[in-house]
């Protein structure tokens, strides 16, 4: 439910579900349960305004976690904002949309990838 069907399809979507799965498998159930009530209890919707400096959303097209509309409604109340959303790409856009993260985030921050190259 986190990426996309084709990542999941993928040799290393298995590789990435399957460390995922033994994280999930071992993780302390309280623990889990701690994380999910700050995540429900968040809101920090009242102070997006007040924010100026440029803040960048991106969304996966696909995400049914976090919608898209509700990324939209956040950079809304975002005077300096730029809002992307990743056709194709699920709630971990940054694994299964890597390229199409990486390169809204590189042009968000006003850069072009450098090589590096050894001597």
């Amino acid at each position: 439910m986190n990426v996309n069907e084709a990542f999941r399809a993928s040799a290393e979507g298995m590789k990435t579900y399957q460390v995922w799965h033994g994280l999930a498998a071992t993780a302390d159930g309280r623990s889990l349960a701690y994380v999910a009530e700050g995540i429900v209890g968040f809101d920090a919707t009242t102070r997006l305004a007040s924010l100026s400096m440029p803040v960048l959303f991106i969304a996966g097209e696909q995400d049914r976690m976090s919608p898209p509309a509700f990324s939209r409604r956040m950079a809304d109340r975002v005077p300096n904002e730029r809002y992307i959303e990743i056709q194709g790409a699920a709630h971990i856009s940054n694994v299964d949309s890597a390229v199409a993260f990486n390169e809204a985030v590189i042009t968000f921050l006003g850069g072009a990838p450098t090589s590096v190259t050894s001597a």
